[in-house]
């Protein structure tokens, strides 16, 4: 059977997003750096699919500029024509919850999708992923580091969840979103 990827050749997951943004395959990687700018709408959405229930939303950002809204409880976003073949990458955004969900607990992440993975394990920080309703005005940096066996996620410079994953061929980098939020200055 396939191989756990915490004993995968690239070594552990990083403990920190220093060591997370530092680490790489071992050989020199061509830089890339794309970033969504939600004010040019025609810019903005170059590259994202965008599921049902997302929005623009023309002042609601935290500097009153454009920023997506979902207007749903489940959503996501697949980013396209991101080089997926250069691992690790780093996507970055941030979010701002507007409602919680009623059944689950409120979360914004990116990642692969469901066809894209197997997933082996996950680490859950549930003290950071908890949002009390008194923190929803509060923008917040989500930072995701995904390689070939994890997707490690920070908010706000801690970590809150890393899960170890075996990735397939085809893959697709999406973020989804459980509750409704507001997601602005996206880059990868």
């Amino acid at each position: 059977g396939p191989q756990r990827p915490a004993s995968s050749s690239k070594g552990p997951a990083p403990t920190t997003p220093q060591a997370a943004a530092a680490l790489h395959s071992g050989t020199r990687q061509e830089l890339f750096h794309q970033r969504w700018d939600f004010n040019d709408q025609a810019q903005g959405r170059a590259g994202l699919t965008l599921s049902a229930g997302i929005a623009l939303d023309p002042a609601g950002g935290g500097d009153h500029s454009a920023c997506l809204r979902t207007t749903q409880p489940y959503t996501k976003i697949f980013l396209r024509g991101v080089p997926t073949d250069r691992l690790p990458l780093r996507v970055r955004f941030r979010q701002q919850l507007l409602s919680m969900p009623k059944d689950r607990l409120a979360k914004a992440h990116c990642g692969w999708s469901d066809a894209s993975m197997k997933a082996f394990g996950i680490f859950c920080n549930a003290g950071i992923l908890n949002l009390e309703p008194r923190d929803r005005a509060t923008w917040r940096q989500i930072d995701c580091y995904l390689s070939d066996c994890f997707v490690d996620t920070w908010l706000d410079g801690k970590r809150s969840n890393i899960e170890y994953v075996e990735l397939r061929e085809n893959r697709q980098l999406l973020l989804t979103m459980t509750g409704e939020y507001r997601i602005d200055d996206l880059e990868r």
